[in-house]
């Protein structure tokens, strides 16, 4: 197919060098004028019209061989189909505007079988398994670029391989998470399956991609319990809760997840204008719905970390139900503190907040979103939000993160690059669900093994906060 398609596109280029030689030296003869229905002085007044369109059609079937031949094989794809879809418009335009079908034939017609060859040939995941192995490849390419740039390297990994993800730490806090009383018989699964009960945690607030805070961006709330009484998916005795500042996921399914990895590299150590044209034109003028997730995603009103609400975004096994989870600030943690703005104030508001007399601990309602309506609800398509009219989200646990707690150590921060969080860290009863899921159960696995490689680390749980101190 490939060998095809290459033979495919030099012949439509040759056609275009046939139609710049035509436009530029026979303008005026009897078969181009039988062609563009020009009379014989019509067509010597508008030659230099003809010589305008033959560098056109002469710069067409070079961009064409250039792609081709030139570029990578994910660049050739997105070039030609630019090109080509040029192509297909301006013969249909010729072909009605000139009344002259033969104009369809000869230069739409071959277009849109390159196209539809090409889209057959295109170098891009067509399996789950396929897709997960080329973001393992392309976030690995991320993180070795990113070791080689100090610029990308946040001050507190002291010189480490960030993580690929969330790479910028705001702070790592020791916490309780307290199974409410009351629960619901069908609430009481896995963790929470005793009211009353405490486990130790850790949580790891993060900016998911800027390493300033005034930028706007996503965050991250990452939960580390511990003593988990229960065989995990993993087979650790740690349970994480992977949660984001947003309620839905910025692309639907694996292989979009392919496309979406593609644009990032593309992107990688561009201005920020820079990477949002290449986002749009490597990705999102295909998923405009996914651009408007993730423009709500990118926020700039973020002034407190500890005082905003987290999401799962994807779905996980509650027992028999499936749920999403989320992490809503409550009391006074719903107020946020105000700080003078920088590129740490995140931080920094994390510090007053903690740093508190006033109050024992900051506290979060941590919930479940029960699914009720399957088509409503999917699984396989996390950046479609779960109506919480509809469902309304349970109250199973409180997160109880003490003040007065030196966060801000280099100690602290050791721990929180060595740490590693992953939806799979789980009871088989809160079992990740959905594509996105078995992506991040290979990639996070593969890129944190890689990660504690380049820093040269042992890859292990850590110990609970109490023993860490």
């Amino acid at each position: 197919m490939k060998r095809t398609l290459l033979c495919v596109v030099v012949v439509i280029a040759c056609f275009h060098f046939g139609f710049m030689f035509l436009e530029a030296f026979a303008w005026s003869t009897q078969f181009v004028r039988s062609l563009t229905h020009l009379s014989e002085s019509a067509a010597r007044e508008t030659v230099g019209v003809g010589r305008n369109m033959a560098l056109s059609n002469g710069f067409l079937g070079v961009a064409l061989l250039w792609a081709t031949f030139a570029l990578r094989e994910r660049e050739a794809y997105s070039a030609q189909w630019v090109l080509l879809s040029f192509i297909v418009v301006a013969g249909v335009v010729g072909a009605v505007t000139m009344r002259n079908y033969r104009i369809f034939v000869m230069q739409s017609l071959p277009a849109l079988v390159a196209l539809g060859m090409s889209w057959l040939a295109r170098p891009y995941a067509r399996t789950e398994d396929q897709a997960i192995q080329q973001i393992i490849e392309i976030e690995r390419q991320i993180l070795a670029i990113n070791a080689m740039n100090p610029r990308a390297i946040p001050e507190t990994a002291k010189g480490a391989v960030p993580r690929g993800q969330h790479p910028k730490l705001l702070g790592l806090v020791e916490a309780k998470l307290i199974v409410a009383d009351n629960l619901p018989k069908e609430m009481r699964v896995g963790v929470f399956k005793e009211p009353g009960k405490s486990y130790d945690a850790w949580i790891r607030y993060s900016n998911a991609r800027n390493l300033d805070d005034r930028d706007p961006g996503g965050h991250g709330m990452a939960i580390k319990l511990f003593n988990v009484a229960a065989e995990t998916e993993s087979s650790n005795v740690t349970q994480d809760f992977v949660l984001f500042d947003s309620p839905v996921f910025f692309v639907g399914n694996p292989l979009q997840y392919v496309e979406f990895e593609e644009a990032t590299l593309r992107a990688h150590g561009k201005s920020r204008s820079e990477t949002r044209i290449a986002f749009l034109l490597n990705y999102y003028w295909r998923h405009r719905k996914q651009l408007k997730n993730l423009r709500n995603a990118q926020r700039s009103d973020v002034i407190d970390p500890l005082a905003i609400r987290y999401w799962s975004m994807t779905p996980y096994q509650f027992g028999s139900a499936v749920v999403k989870y989320s992490a809503k600030p409550v009391g006074e943690g719903a107020v946020p503190v105000v700080v003078e703005r920088s590129k740490d104030m995140l931080r920094e508001a994390m510090k007053v907040r903690l740093g508190r007399t006033d109050a024992e601990f900051v506290e979060f309602e941590f919930q479940v979103q029960v699914q009720t309506d399957a088509r409503s609800m999917p699984v396989e398509d996390p950046t479609k939000e779960w109506d919480e009219a509809v469902s309304r989200p349970i109250t199973v646990a409180h997160l109880r993160i003490p003040t007065r707690q030196p966060f801000d150590t280099e100690e602290r921060n050791l721990i929180a690059e060595n740490l590693s969080f992953t939806p799979w860290h789980a009871l088989h009863g809160h079992r990740p669900l959905g594509g996105i899921n078995r992506v991040r159960q290979a990639v996070y696995e593969s890129l944190s093994e890689f990660r504690h490689a380049l820093n040269h680390v042992p890859r292990q749980e850590p110990n609970p906060p109490t023993q860490a101190r």
